[in-house]
């Protein structure tokens, strides 16, 4: 992965608006104050950055295979600045990847990692391999709301699941009546017992469609760019981040 430090990413984060020639200065001042910082090195330091491309590519390339163009780049970058998502050893994210139940309890329990525990595990489903690496995240997801059965972490979730796990645990309710579910052309793919969660995500900014906003393929299985979407919407509605303008997120 293309990080430094968080401090780093932290004081490079806000430039993304910056002119180009201020953008310029201030990389060049950044890397030789970096450099006079570091006992044993040179005190003088040439900008690592050639041209104010140089600098765009370093600020904005967080996961290697997370590039410009990829359609939830944004939701990605904006929640690596959070910590709330980790890469490969190899630098990748992978966002086209199918999402497993580990990935999605590792994803969750470090957005709401300041959510007091709202039981104790008693109920914690048995049968989940204890030797997994998500075993703890799983834990942590059951506490603090997150109902679940006895799943295998590697297995993965559609995008359906995702939605009504979301929408059941933080009550968001469907406003605006129960005809918001028009808007989708494959509304009748949608069983009747689950539209007005549908409705409810809609009407809360949660359903993110990719690469047709009006589609929502309630059995495809989700990708962990996808998720990374819905998730960042969902902090949205609870109000601890901004929100991010894209045109999958669907609108009633």
């Amino acid at each position: 992965m293309k990080r430094v430090s968080y401090s780093l990413r932290w004081a490079i984060a806000p430039l993304a608006g910056t002119t180009a020639a201020l953008a310029t200065t201030l990389a060049a001042t950044l890397a030789t104050t970096l450099t006079a910082a570091m006992p044993g090195q040179a005190q003088t330091a040439q900008s690592p950055f050639t041209n104010t491309a140089d600098f765009a590519s370093f600020q904005l390339a967080l996961f290697d295979d997370v590039t410009e163009g990829y359609w939830a780049k944004a939701f990605v970058d904006a929640l690596l600045e959070q910590d709330v998502l980790e890469g490969f050893p190899n630098g990748d994210f992978r966002p086209n990847d199918p999402l497993t139940w580990g990935q999605f309890a590792a994803m969750l329990s470090q957005a709401f990692d300041d959510l007091p525990p709202s039981r104790n595990l008693e109920g914690f489903p048995s049968g989940i391999n204890r030797s997994h690496w998500s075993y703890s995240s799983l834990e942590s997801l059951y506490q603090i709301g997150f109902d679940f059965p006895a799943i295998n972490p590697d297995q993965t979730l559609t995008r359906l699941e995702i939605l009504s796990l979301l929408v059941d645990r933080f009550d968001f309710e469907p406003s605006g009546g129960a005809d918001v579910v028009d808007i989708y052309s494959d509304i009748n793919s949608v069983p009747a017992e689950n539209r007005a969660l549908i409705a409810a995500a809609t009407t809360h900014g949660l359903m993110v469609n990719h690469p047709n906003a009006r589609m929502i393929e309630p059995s495809r299985v989700a990708t962990r760019g996808e998720m990374a979407a819905m998730l960042y919407q969902t902090l949205t509605q609870l109000e601890l981040v901004s929100p991010i303008e894209s045109p999958f997120v669907a609108a009633p």
